[in-house]
């Protein structure tokens, strides 16, 4: 990507941050159009969504809501693989324009969707087998000690094993999205096993990095909703839009960033011809680049 792989190995958390920075302002250009294009229409239908508060049984809200909710989930997957894939594309040297990702995001967006819903079924059935695991030791506990501080801080645990699980589905979900687009035909339970085999050694870093992403968001939130710095809702709004969509890029970019960092900690080298000849492949008409054979700038604007 910028530094010599066998130095993108050792990054610690701080580098991974340094190495985000670093591709967003490399393709800056590309980043900034796909913000406008598909991360800022998701935060607006993500606000709006949350600030339904019509009846939603009735038939109208029903279908607003829905309407909402669909439209969420087509710029998020669209926001995540055109991030994504231009991030494979920097780390390959390949020039792409935005109309090279409109073709290819529709693509990866089902990969990206197929992936989701495996990960939401992974994530329910290892909810289930916890909760009949935890429930009735939760149940047992204070019967059997009859202590009340002692029911608390089992409802206590049971929350932080909440939070740390989905703390964990989400980094399964960051590295398992750079995986579908990274690897060829890994999407899935294929990608979400990869990703589970690729993070192992770094897994407290990748938790502890996408905490720190995530703090910010949470910060913010709070702060305006009580409205400690500011009183203006359209300057609150403004203010959570700003970090949110910061938080969601570098959410995508960072994950990028440990899947490669990852992969060379583990030995795992990575051909940059074989990477692009894998991203080449995801754009529907391949004659296009023999067609501009001849000419070399346009080549290797091509050349993905």
């Amino acid at each position: 990507m910028f530094l010599y792989q066998k130095k993108l190995q050792f990054l610690g958390i701080y580098g991974i941050f340094i190495e985000t920075f670093r591709l967003i302002f490399t393709a800056r250009v590309i980043f900034s159009q796909i913000t406008l294009a598909f991360i800022l229409p998701l935060s607006l239908l993500i606000f709006t969504l949350s600030q339904s508060s019509s009846n939603p049984w009735t038939f109208h809200s029903f279908s607003f809501n829905f309407t909402l909710f669909f439209f969420s989930a087509v710029f998020f997957f669209l926001s995540t693989s055109a991030a994504v894939f231009s991030a494979a594309c920097t780390f390959t040297d390949c020039r792409i324009t935005f109309h090279h990702l409109i073709l290819v995001a529709p693509k990866i967006s089902i990969q990206l969707l197929v992936t989701f819903l495996c990960l939401i079924i992974d994530f329910l059935a290892f909810n289930f087998i916890a909760l009949s695991a935890t429930t009735p030791i939760a149940i047992m506990i204070p019967l059997l000690l009859n202590y009340e501080p002692m029911e608390f801080l089992t409802q206590f645990l049971i929350l932080l094993l909440c939070i740390e699980m989905m703390f964990y589905f989400g980094l399964i979900w960051q590295i398992s999205s750079v995986v579908s687009v990274f690897e060829a035909d890994s999407y899935g339970f294929e990608a979400i096993a990869r990703s589970k085999e690729v993070i192992k050694g770094k897994m407290m870093m990748g938790l502890i990095l996408l905490i720190l992403i995530c703090f910010p968001v949470g910060v913010v939130v709070f702060v305006v909703h009580y409205g400690i710095v500011v009183e203006s809702a359209l300057v609150r709004v403004g203010i959570m839009g700003s970090v949110w969509i910061y938080s969601f890029m570098m959410f995508l970019l960072s994950g990028t960033v440990l899947y490669l960092v990852c992969r060379l900690f583990k030995g795992e080298r990575i051909e940059e011809s074989t990477l692009s000849d894998h991203l080449q492949g995801y754009f529907p008409i391949k004659s296009e680049y023999v067609k501009v054979e001849g000419d070399s700038d346009i080549e290797t604007s091509l050349v993905v």
